[in-house]
């Protein structure tokens, strides 16, 4: 369409853009992107958004901060959605030190972080085993116009969990139920399990009963696990 000289609307080239990185074309969709300036088409946030949910299918990441700061070069300014899918994949790929550096520049784009990026820096927090920040940062949303939601309970609780900080997930889990919120089955099978290990039993059958009257269950392995272990800590008694 643009090299028969035709010069398409940003819609029409959009609509393609969405098409090739639905499809793992992204760097046929970056190139498009390049050239629709070129013939005097100006990219807008949904063309970035296109391109950077591309980028993210295809892991292919490296290229994000690019598109981003070219964003802001064109005057388009990146939303806090275009910030989160780059989030996102820096806390799956286990690239937490990049990922905190984006969260800066993302403030100092003037881009108010949302309580999405506010789960996905518990998490990041977490895998770094920065649980005393991960729990300042959730403290603050108290006096916040960003106020946690059912998420961030969640990723607080398997952050908090697989760091071992067991007293910690049972004043979260005493907050989560002030708010009337449940743990998904995937964070109570955590938290159970990190109890078990833990040695608090009483603590992880209560949140066994808990969890079954919800309609979950644990696994056969994690059920057995229990039993076997408090068992064991009861012969160690006698």
């Amino acid at each position: 369409m643009l090299q028969v000289g035709h010069v398409a609307d940003t819609e029409t080239v959009n609509a393609v853009i969405h098409a090739l990185s639905s499809t793992g074309r992204v760097g046929e969709a970056v190139d498009l992107s390049r050239h629709m300036v070129e013939k005097g088409c100006a990219p807008d946030v949904h063309s970035y958004i296109y391109l950077i949910s591309g980028l993210v299918r295809s892991e292919n990441m490296d290229r994000a901060p690019d598109i981003i700061a070219d964003m802001a070069a064109r005057g388009c300014k990146p939303n806090v959605h275009n910030f989160n899918l780059l989030l996102e994949f820096l806390l799956s790929s286990d690239k937490a030190c990049e990922a905190l550096g984006v969260v800066k520049r993302m403030v100092d784009a003037g881009c108010a972080p949302d309580i999405e990026t506010k789960n996905i820096v518990i998490q990041m927090l977490c895998k770094e085993g920065k649980t005393d920040e991960a729990l300042e940062l959730f403290q603050g949303l108290k006096s916040s116009r960003i106020k946690p939601n059912k998420a961030t309970f969640d990723v607080l609780l398997v952050g908090l969990a697989v760091n071992d900080k067991l007293l910690d997930c049972l004043q979260v889990i005493k907050k989560m139920d002030k708010k009337g919120f449940a743990p998904e089955e995937a964070t109570y099978a955590c938290v159970i399990e990190a109890f078990t290990v833990g040695g608090l039993y009483d603590q992880a059958f209560r949140l066994y009963g808990r969890m079954k009257l919800e309609g979950m269950d644990l696994s056969l392995e994690l059920q057995n696990q229990m039993l076997m272990r408090r068992r064991r800590s009861l012969e160690a008694k006698r």
